[in-house]
């Protein structure tokens, strides 16, 4: 599939968007990528996929209907899937759920304490008692099957579906659509069921949920299933759930295990989230279910309310009719039928991530069979009402031909045009090649790009290969040239440059959007087991992008986490003796009583600012070792005086092997992954980090593949440039993490000279302490990347991560408030109306790395006082030694992320894309 650039650089979301349902199953398979940037500047091509391999499952579950009526006296229909009758008994001897909640409160009353957990309790309740059973006149099919030619799943008079479900042979639920009237459809989904059991252990095992992504409206309540892929008893493995913005709602923490036919089943647990009324909505969250086996899913949750219009045509294959056909999302009026010209409308659907729009259609093919299609598309829906979203392939055109005056004014504009787009190729490959491109465009052999109007043919200048030959329709040919042309000019006036270069220069120079040179991307963090948090650009950035296909192209992702690692902490503890960070001027020598002087005063600053350890037995050979570094006389009482004031540092040592189940894990960083870092367009690294060098993770114990690697590059170009570094370790499996002492592990460093190749298509981003300098060291190739981005002194670990998050962010999805920035320990998390957002408002679609860096600066927190009242310097106020008892993370205070590019000044660089494709289900 051929890579498409434009001026506006176009993100793919590749995810799976559920109906609003009070239960819904998990997410099964896509059917869809979409481009979200209606305004694209070249031709873009489709890609349509076959149907996955289809297979028959058994179905059996309870569906019931309901409504939700909104402020304004709309309605939303609801689905619920349950595997137990909601209200009322029936033949089939299982308990309902009403019944079992309230059995359970009455048996655990400390769970279900608290007025959000009542307003939980008295919502479902009110529900499930107004919920009607599906009536058996509805017809349920699967999101395979053809409803005007195949026959609906059967449904009893207790709105028990039970029958064959039609699948995927990949998915892990059923999705359906059920249909009220040949009218109306809606969807409903369930989980394809498991009746094996087995231990908590069980490995290969990984947990899903149903739904896999949660919508809920402020003020209702959502049951979310709990499964894993082999069945695995979740009530062993500890199952817990979490909220992560608990300010948004509450969350029944514990897992219920429910009684299905009189006999309680533990491979499926439930939980139930309420949603606060009067939200401001769309707002997303994460719901974590974990278990103490090791186990963990974030479920992206969204408060959804506000709505917008979304309108288009289908455009069917040869133009062939339409029998009939529909259109659906989510949201109070958000199905249409459409009509004889293929035109729909959705008047209502509801804003907010991930928004998925439904159209199946019928068309009778040439032997008068009726052909059913069916296409979705996935937006991120946040402006106002949308037009022109269309389905199907838009026919070509038939042109007319008009004869276009070939006129200096049209000549010029249309050379500056060719000019842009032979820039653009540019950027993909040297000049020659894009010139010769460009030649073959113009001559007409690129069926993807038309050829401008009023141009004969193109050739390449026979003596300079830079200069392309344009033979308009007139006869008369026109050259454009590459490199600029050097008038040596005593005068500066502007009038001396010609007009018609003058022109051109500012027109091919003026506000360029551009991209880097490859649309892959490496992140690689070798201390994702420090910090795994699920906002950082290791887990929710790279899903984005694994869900927008880049894997496909090439990316990857490698973080060494927790489960690849084993850790050892030594049992005896070790001190050493540092400078303390007081006052100096205060200090008196402990022998006179008289204030330090000079040279005591000198020597403690040098100290200070190099944070050196010592591991002196006493005094004497302290005194003896500040004579030979610095030079100075120091007398016993002088040297005894500093020694007083020093602190002693306490710290646990800490070694780490490869987890011995899987000696040659991926995820274990090499030295071999950053010998290849220039066959990539975006590069990210996090990581520990110095002025002189970054880390590539732990020296694992008895790692030979590591020693074997560094054994061979000792000498020669490699000799002295791979070295052993110290990282400090907060690690809660420490035995003394409680007593906050913290544990030194052994690291390899990386310095720059080891880096190779040419980055000049690329961007660099390091997160690591004092990255930015490191990147400025001469002769670092990184210097030299089209953009790269660094922290310019030691970096808080959070705010560094969540900065890093939300550029990324910025630059795939747009601009969101950046509320996790401003986060501080033992606070609750600022509130979103505590946040000004710049002025003006910057774009909600994919912005450049030079508009996500503005946006950093300008972005105020209303609680906060200057200078901690931005995202970028570092907000925090590290002085607060109650939030930040680590004193070393003083060091962090106006930590800044800095930018540097090797690039036109007025270029603006976006996210590459790889390819924009539509996946047709039929």
């Amino acid at each position: 599939m051929a890579l498409s650039r434009t001026f506006n650089i176009l993100l793919l979301l590749f995810v799976v968007l559920s109906t609003i349902l009070i239960v819904v199953s998990c997410g099964g398979n896509d059917s869809s990528f979409i481009n979200t940037n209606q305004n694209v500047n070249t031709p873009v091509s489709f890609t349509y996929t076959p149907t996955p391999a289809l297979t028959s499952v058994p179905v059996n579950a309870y569906v019931y209907l309901s409504n939700t009526s909104l402020e304004d006296g709309e309605n939303v229909e609801q689905t619920t899937v349950l595997d137990i009758p909601a209200v009322i008994p029936d033949s089939s001897g299982s308990t309902p759920l009403l019944t079992q909640l309230s059995a359970l409160q009455q048996e655990n009353p400390q769970d279900w304490q608290g007025e959000d957990m009542k307003e939980l309790s008295d919502k479902l309740s009110a529900i499930l008692k107004d919920s009607q059973v599906l009536p058996q006149t509805a017809k349920v099919f699967t999101v395979y099957q053809d409803s005007l030619n195949e026959s609906p799943i059967p449904v009893n008079n207790e709105g028990y579906i039970s029958g064959q479900a039609i699948v995927g042979d990949k998915d892990t639920n059923v999705q359906l659509e059920v249909s009220l009237d040949d009218d109306h459809y809606i969807d409903a989904e369930t989980i394809i069921p498991s009746n094996n059991l087995i231990s908590s252990d069980a490995t290969g095992a990984t947990l899903k949920s149903c739904p896999e992504k949660v919508f809920v409206l402020p003020g209702e309540v959502i049951i979310i299933q709990i499964t894993s892929t082999t069945g695995i008893n979740l009530k062993e493995a500890g199952l817990t759930f979490s909220l992560k913005n608990p300010n948004l709602g509450c969350i029944t923490s514990k897992p219920i295990f429910l009684e299905i036919c009189g006999k309680k089943k533990y491979e499926k647990a439930y939980c139930l989230f309420y949603a606060k009324k009067n939200l401001t909505t769309p707002i997303d969250t994460v719901i974590t279910a974990k278990t103490s086996t090791g186990l963990q899913l974030d479920i992206f949750t969204e408060i959804i309310k506000s709505t917008a219009s979304i309108s288009g045509k289908i455009f069917t294959t040869g133009g062939k009719p339409l029998i009939k056909g529909y259109v659906k999302s989510i949201g109070p009026k958000a199905f249409c039928k459409i009509d004889s010209s293929g035109n729909y409308t959705l008047p209502r659907v509801f804003r907010g991530h991930f928004r998925k729009i439904t159209a199946t259609y019928w068309i009778e093919d040439n032997n008068g069979k009726k052909i059913r299609h069916r296409e979705e598309k996935i937006i991120d829906f946040f402006s106002q009402d949308v037009t022109g979203f269309n389905f199907g392939v838009p026919p070509t055109p038939t042109p007319t031909l008009t004869p276009i005056p070939i006129t200096d004014a049209f000549c010029f504009d249309t050379s500056v045009n060719i000019m842009m787009q032979r820039d653009i190729w540019a950027q993909d490959s040297d000049v020659k090649q894009a010139i010769q491109k460009t030649v073959q465009w113009l001559n007409g052999n690129m069926p993807n790009y038309p050829t401008p109007q009023g141009i004969a043919s193109a050739d390449v200048d026979n003596n300079d290969p830079t200069i392309i030959w344009i033979n308009f329709a007139d006869g008369k040919s026109r050259s454009i040239h590459y490199y600029p042309i050097i008038v040596n000019n005593t005068s500066n006036s502007q009038n001396s440059i010609p007009k018609e270069f003058n022109k051109v220069a500012y027109s091919n120079l003026s506000n360029k959007n551009t991209t880097v040179g490859s649309a892959k991307v490496k992140i690689l963090a070798p201390f994702g087991w420090q910090d795994n948090n699920s906002q950082s650009v290791h887990n929710a950035i790279w899903k984005q992008l694994k869900d927008a296909g880049y894997d496909e192209i090439g990316s990857v992702c490698k973080v060494t986490e927790d489960d690849d690692i084993e850790k050892n902490f030594a049992t005896e503890l070790t001190e050493a003796k540092y400078v303390d960070n007081k006052a100096l001027t205060d200090l008196t020598d402990i022998e006179s009583g008289l204030k330090l002087n000079t040279a005591q005063i000198d020597t403690l600053k040098d100290l200070m600012q190099t944070q050196q350890k010592f591991n002196t037995e006493d005094d004497l050979l302290f005194k003896g070792l500040l004579e030979g570094t610095h030079g100075a006389n120091f007398t016993f009482e002088e040297a005894h005086s500093i020694w007083s004031y020093m602190k002693t540092y306490t710290y646990c040592k800490m070694t780490c092997s490869i987890a011995p189940n899987n000696p040659n894990n991926p995820d274990i960083i090499r030295p071999e992954d950053f010998q290849d870092l220039d066959n990539y367009g975006i590069i990210y690294i996090a990581t520990h980090g110095s002025p002189t060098g970054i880390s590539l993770g732990p020296k694992y114990e008895g790692d030979n593949v590591l020693k074997g690697w560094l054994d061979n590059h000792t000498e020669g170009k490699y000799f002295g440039e791979w070295n052993t570094c110290y990282v400090t370790v907060i690690d809660p499996a420490s035995p003394y993490y409680k007593d906050k002492i913290p544990s030194v592990i052994e690291a390899c460093e990386l310095h720059a000279s080891v880096i190779e190749g040419d980055f000049s298509k690329s961007l660099v981003y390091i997160n690591a302490c004092s990255s930015y300098n490191f990147i400025k060291q001469p002769g670092n190739p990184f210097s030299g990347a089209k953009a790269y981005l660094g922290y310019d002194r030691f970096a808080g670990n959070n705010w560094a991560r969540d900065i890093s998050y939300y550029f990324f962010l910025y630059m795939i999805d747009g601009y969101k408030k950046p509320i996790m920035i401003f986060a501080e320990p033992k606070s609750p998390t600022p509130e979103a109306n505590s946040i000004s957002d710049p002025s003006p408002l910057p774009s909600s679609n994919p912005m450049s790395i030079q508009q996500a860096m503005e946006a950093f600066s300008k972005v105020t927190y209303k609680n906060n006082v200057p200078p901690y009242n931005l995202a970028n310097p570092d907000p925090h106020d590290y002085s607060d030694t109650d939030k930040y008892p680590n004193t070393e993370v003083q060091q962090a205070q106006g930590c800044t992320l800095k930018a540097g590019y090797n690039t036109d000044p007025n270029e603006e660089i976006y996210f590459p894309v790889p390819v924009t494709i539509t996946i047709e289900k039929k």
